[in-house]
């Protein structure tokens, strides 16, 4: 059997940031928590839903409403789950074991990579003693219990994403040893790589947020510049605070576009 297994968040993580997990296996959307292989929410689809206001009105929607609230929901990575069933008969021909050897492969074919194999051991009812000889036999051919993170996790990290990498709110290690230039510092390099990020995305066009965040930043710059004359050489100052206010206007209309 092949399944195609895909994972979804938002631009800034708004999912992961929840430990939550939603992915599309064949035509149906799931909801889980991280970690957890246990199902909170599901939802048979047709075309995957981007934004939550494309969800119909079920319990996953308004599970996650208040996390992704306007952003839109992008994939993150596209696997292939290729599954080959067996079946662990008794002297008497019935099955007392389920077998099912699993192969994850990615389907990009620009960054193709294998996250691994696995067997799953799925007891039939009545038949426990079986299935345990059954993982015995199989540790004793050199196959060891499953110790990885969640698969999530590997598929992210052979992707070359980094779960959580990214979000426009001030979060910085400011201590208050620090000289004022090297928090000032600090501060512009944080909103430097919230501009960096946003900016090739926004021709895009992901959602709205793209652009506000990296508008967002700019304005941050500009009022950090402000604060204290002495910090920094004052034509330096005037110099950043007039390129800023120039980046700042190249995407007024933009902005005004998707107010309204």
């Amino acid at each position: 059997m092949i399944r195609r297994l895909s994972y979804y968040d938002t631009f800034d993580w708004r999912l992961f940031n929840q430990s939550l997990l939603l992915f599309s296996l064949h035509n149906s959307l799931g909801l889980r928590n991280i970690g957890d292989e246990q199902i909170l929410f599901s939802l048979n689809f047709k075309k995957v839903p981007q934004f939550i206001w494309d969800f119909p009105e079920t319990e996953l929607k308004r599970h996650l409403k208040p996390f992704i609230k306007m952003r839109r929901l992008i994939k993150l990575v596209d696997l292939t789950s290729h599954t080959v069933p067996y079946r662990v008969l008794n002297a008497d021909e019935k099955t007392v074991v389920w077998l099912s050897f699993e192969t994850i492969r990615s389907r990009s074919r620009s960054n193709p990579f294998t996250i691994g194999t696995q067997i799953w051991i799925m007891p039939v009812k009545g038949y426990d003693k079986h299935s345990a000889k059954v993982k015995k036999h199989i540790q004793r051919l050199g196959f060891m219990p499953s110790t990885n993170e969640d698969v999530y996790y590997q598929a992210l990290y052979e992707a070359g994403l980094e779960p959580g990498g990214y979000s426009a709110k001030l979060n910085l290690n400011l201590k208050p040893e620090m000289h004022a230039d090297e928090a000032t510092r600090t501060i512009f390099r944080f909103l430097l790589k919230v501009i960096k990020v946003n900016e090739p995305q926004i021709k895009h066009d992901i959602d709205t947020e793209i652009l506000h965040d990296y508008r967002v930043a700019v304005r941050r710059t500009r009022s950090a510049l402000a604060w204290d004359k002495k910090i920094f050489d004052p034509n330096l100052i005037s110099r950043f605070q007039k390129d800023l206010a120039f980046v700042g206007k190249l995407s007024n209309e933009m902005r005004d576009l998707d107010v309204y």
